[in-house]
């Protein structure tokens, strides 16, 4: 640190006790010393300062002699110094360079600067004299705050999830993140000439989103280098390829690194993975092209409006369903809740509450007022688009078509209802007048006039009991296209269900005198239900009906009403033979049929029985099952809630 002479070495090595020394010596150190020196006395004041001191701080030696030392500190570390200072002349002890003390020092013209300062107490003619020897640490803290910081960055770039670059001036990198080595499956041994910059190109394949591949010269690292800053809406999306082939599209940004002197010397180039991003992007621009072609294409009639009644967009279908030009909806003068008659409302407000609490409205029925002021019917549907702004998405679907072929369904009932019963009702009527000519036909009779006779009757009830399917066939037709229809009522009344089974049952035991039908009926002798007794009571027949078609001739089929809590079951077991679990699924559904056993021709019936009795019972807030397995027979049960109150008999 200091070379002046073996004598000078002596004067500042470390010691326990001050050396003495001559005025000579200091001053063959002061002035060969390469150090910035000065020697301060007790009192506190500087005796000597050498030529260093004055290149250091600015002063010349005739400012600083007899002033204190605490001149050559920053203001705020004088006192605390000269409290230190009057301390160390009690204890004096050598102090060397580098005891890591952050010390700083204040030029005559007020700039700071760090410094590291050894000291040396020695006696001069018994005065206790201390030498300092001040050093400018700036270089040296300059370099250690760089390192600092390239270290600190070294840390950020390896914590980052994108991948980081730092390239020369010609594109060679110099250094890679462990993002990046991952996200480009580059191996922990690979070759270094891997990542050279011509074989880099090579094996990344850039290539633009349409996949046109990227001259060399566009490479993201190479215009950094040009001095071009891709940041913010400059940034740039590629395909790039791992070293595993994979294709991955990454979005790059980067800067050029510049000396003191401005000149490039290298580059940063950063990437984010935004494939992910990409096919997300891919499949929204799909959803809207596909919601758009909906749009376009007219089959629905597509508007968003807020709920205080502008309308903001409308499709060309919406317009006609109304009769308005687009010009005239877009003019801005109307308020769309004024298409809606006037009986709607009541529907509307409920469509609407229903939009802004669960933000979706379920399709319903409701007009629409035309221009030229009829009435369009049509199923509506909405969804919330902005709840701050209240905008609904509505779709319309134009009903006119199916109402009018509902119209002429109800046309053709009504003809059917006349043409096919009026007929079967009179040739029932005239065979019953056949047979009853039959029985009042005088007796006796001669053999041949009593065998022709039989002939007679037994034809006469073969054709009563093919004029009854055909007539069941016309009541189930009539039945499912009431239920289509919506004009399927009921007389609901407080029944006994007790009752109803009874005189069910022994009606289809009347009908069916060859078969055996059990009825197993709960202790309470009144069962209250809220019930339209003749269509549970047709539910039931059909059940009846379905399980003596099934049954064996010889096996009896079994009616259970039972009462469970709140509700009441109704069971018709038969033995035949069984259905799997898709036909259990599928018994339910209109002119669905398992075939009999030795059944053929219309008698099988058209499917409708179990769908007519699914319908009625669940107009009745009740539930039907079955429980079956294949040859082990079939349950088919219903359930009705159970009716408070008294039975009016």
């Amino acid at each position: 640190m200091i070379d002046s002479g073996r004598q000078d070495a002596a004067l500042l090595t470390p010691s326990s006790s001050p050396r003495r020394v001559t005025s000579t010596g200091l001053g063959e150190l002061l002035d060969l010393s390469p150090d910035a020196l000065l020697i301060v006395n007790q009192a506190g004041t500087i005796m000597m300062a050498n030529e260093q001191i004055s290149a250091l701080f600015g002063y010349s030696s005739e400012e600083l002699l007899g002033k204190p030392p605490e001149m050559l500190l920053p203001e705020s570390l004088r006192v605390v110094h000269r409290a230190h200072r009057q301390h160390y002349f009690t204890t004096p002890r050598t102090r060397s360079m580098g005891a890591g003390l952050q010390l700083l020092g204040r030029c005559k013209d007020g700039t700071q600067f760090p410094v590291d300062i050894s000291l040396r107490p020695v006696l001069l003619q018994d005065e206790l004299l201390v030498i300092g020897a001040i050093r400018d640490m700036s270089e040296q803290t300059t370099r250690a705050e760089a390192e600092a910081r390239a270290n600190e960055l070294t840390a950020i770039f390896e914590a980052m999830i994108e991948t980081v670059i730092v390239s020369d001036a010609r594109g060679e990198i110099r250094y890679t993140n462990p993002a990046y080595r991952s996200t480009l499956a580059l191996e922990e041994d690979a070759d270094p000439s891997v990542l050279l910059l011509d074989n880099r190109y090579e094996w990344l394949a850039l290539r633009d989103t349409e996949g046109r591949l990227v001259p060399k010269e566009h490479m993201p690292v190479m215009r950094v280098l040009r001095g071009e800053r891709l940041s913010g809406t400059h940034t740039i999306d590629l395909l790039c390829r791992t070293r595993k082939g994979e294709d991955i599209i990454h979005n790059f940004s980067g800067a050029p690194i510049r000396d003191a002197g401005g000149q490039i010397v290298g580059g940063v180039v950063v990437s984010r993975d935004v494939t992910g991003q990409y096919r997300l992007k891919q499949q929204l621009q799909y959803s809207e092209h596909k919601l758009r072609s909906l749009v376009e294409s007219n089959i629905f009639g597509v508007v968003v409006v807020d709920l205080d009644g502008r309308i903001y967009e409308f499709n060309d279908r919406y317009a006609q369903i109304l009769g308005y030009s687009r010009d005239e909806l877009s003019a801005g003068t109307f308020n769309w809740i004024q298409f809606v008659p006037p009986e709607d409302h009541e529907a509307l407000g409920q469509a609407m509450a229903t939009v802004l609490s669960t933000g979706a409205a379920p399709p319903y029925e409701r007009g629409y007022l035309r221009k030229d002021g009829s009435h369009v019917p049509a199923l509506v549907a909405a969804t919330l688009l902005d709840q701050e702004r209240r905008l609904v998405l509505a779709v319309i679907l134009d009903m006119s078509e199916q109402k009018a072929v509902e119209r002429r369904k109800r046309e053709f009932l009504s003809m059917v209802s006349h043409e096919l019963r009026t007929p079967l009702t009179s040739i029932m009527g005239f065979i019953d007048l056949a047979l009853l000519c039959c029985d009042l036909f005088p007796r006796p009779l001669s053999p041949e006039a009593e065998k022709l006779m039989d002939k007679m009757e037994v034809g006469l009830k073969r054709a009563m009991r093919q004029v009854e399917i055909e007539t069941r066939l016309v009541e189930e037709l009539l039945e499912v296209s009431r239920l289509e229809l919506r004009t399927f009522e009921l007389s609901l009344q407080r029944e006994n269900l007790v009752t109803i089974v009874q005189e069910t049952v022994a009606n289809q035991q009347q009908a069916a005198r060859t078969r055996h039908i059990e009825l197993v009926l709960p202790p309470d002798e009144v069962v209250p239900v809220l019930a339209d007794a003749g269509r549970v009571g047709q539910a039931l027949t059909n059940y009846l009906t379905n399980a003596l078609k099934y049954a064996p001739v010889d096996q009896p089929v079994s009616v259970r009403l039972e009462v469970e809590a709140s509700f009441a079951r109704v069971l018709v077991r038969d033995q035949g033979p069984g259905l799997t679990p898709e036909q259990q699924q599928r018994v339910w559904e209109r002119f669905y049929q398992v075939a009999a056993p030795g059944r053929q021709g219309p008698d099988r019936g058209l499917g409708l029985g179990l769908a007519i009795a699914r319908t009625i019972i669940e107009q009745h807030q009740g539930q039907v099952g079955v429980q079956s397995a294949p040859g082990r027979g079939s349950t088919f049960w219903f359930s009705l809630p159970l009716a408070d109150g008294l039975i009016q008999v």
